[in-house]
């Protein structure tokens, strides 16, 4: 997330005025915030089957891959992944921006 958020601050044009700058940190946000959801939610759908099946980490990969082909398990809950990860990380993201941005911090 923060490799995606760091690309789009050097990639994203400057912005302009006040409403510029806020729509460039939402964007930066919510994209880092659903590119670190996606990119993890294998690992949350292994960890999730692990403690199902109360299994070692290859016995259960093979299991999900017999299960579902194609690699399709790791797309699987991707959708509740993003409403409880990418929702308040990108929230985090952003305020933490604003905050920033405010200068309070800096004598």
């Amino acid at each position: 997330a923060v490799i995606i958020k760091d690309t789009l601050e050097d990639t994203l044009p400057r912005p302009r005025d006040e409403a510029t700058a806020l729509a460039r940190s939402a964007v930066k946000a919510v994209a880092a915030a659903t590119a670190g959801a996606l990119l993890t939610n294998p690992l949350d759908v292994l960890r999730n089957e692990q403690f199902k099946t109360n299994e070692a980490i290859i016995p259960t990969v093979r299991k999900l891959n017999n299960d579902h082909p194609n690699f399709s398990w790791f797309m699987r809950g991707a959708e509740k992944n993003l409403i409880a990860v990418a929702v308040p990380v990108a929230c985090t993201i952003f305020m933490t921006e604003q905050f920033a941005r405010l200068d309070l911090f800096r004598p």
